[in-house]
């Protein structure tokens, strides 16, 4: 009995369209849970829920409802603890995530939302991947051509700003002059260390 990985994967839009909330949390504990091995292991499954971005884009997924499991997988940290989150950050930051065929590069919008949140649980334990891993890759994909992507970097770059490592400086450092200038403006504190 069971769900392949795929047919999980294939199966979350529709798990997001009819579940409640509270249900879609249920059904994502008993999805991870080990009967020998679940089938997605838990940081899969949070990057299976972000490549949903163009089925929100379609319409075949609710934005709200997204969030909503997002929500409670960051908050369920006995299943999303800091080394799953660490191992779905990493892989959600790299090229080649997701659909969203045609022009520039896909990138998971909800990426910097979960990073922001998985930096407030667990800020010593994931500020070094989010600084040194998640931002510099986002940098080198151009992330500023990515509207939700670019406001959530800059937050992050906020959060993690402090004279002590780790901190976003050297990554920010790696953006073009005029992406430095718009963040000092967004955030005039990062101007003091």
């Amino acid at each position: 009995g069971g769900l392949t990985a795929d047919e999980l994967r294939a199966a979350l839009p529709r798990l997001l369209r009819r579940l409640t909330k509270e249900q879609f949390a249920r059904a994502m504990r008993r999805a991870l849970a080990p009967r020998p091995k679940p089938p997605l292991p838990a940081a899969q499954l949070l990057v299976a829920l972000h490549e949903l971005d163009d089925a929100v884009e379609r319409g075949a997924v609710p934005q709200r409802a997204l969030n909503d499991a997002l929500h409670n997988a960051l908050i369920a940290r006995d299943l999303f603890g800091h080394a799953v989150l660490r191992e779905a950050l990493d892989r959600l930051s790299q090229p080649g995530l997701g659909g969203g065929g045609g022009g520039g590069e896909h990138m998971p919008s909800l990426l910097m939302r979960t990073a922001i949140l998985a930096l407030k649980a667990y800020p010593r334990q994931l500020a070094p991947a989010v600084c040194d891993v998640v931002m510099r890759r986002l940098v080198e994909r151009r992330c500023w051509e990515h509207p939700k992507v670019w406001e959530g970097f800059i937050m992050a770059a906020k959060m993690t700003a402090s004279p002590n490592p780790p901190n976003c400086f050297a990554t920010l450092l790696q953006l073009p002059p005029d992406r430095i200038q718009q963040v000092l403006r967004h955030e005039p504190p990062l101007k003091e260390p």
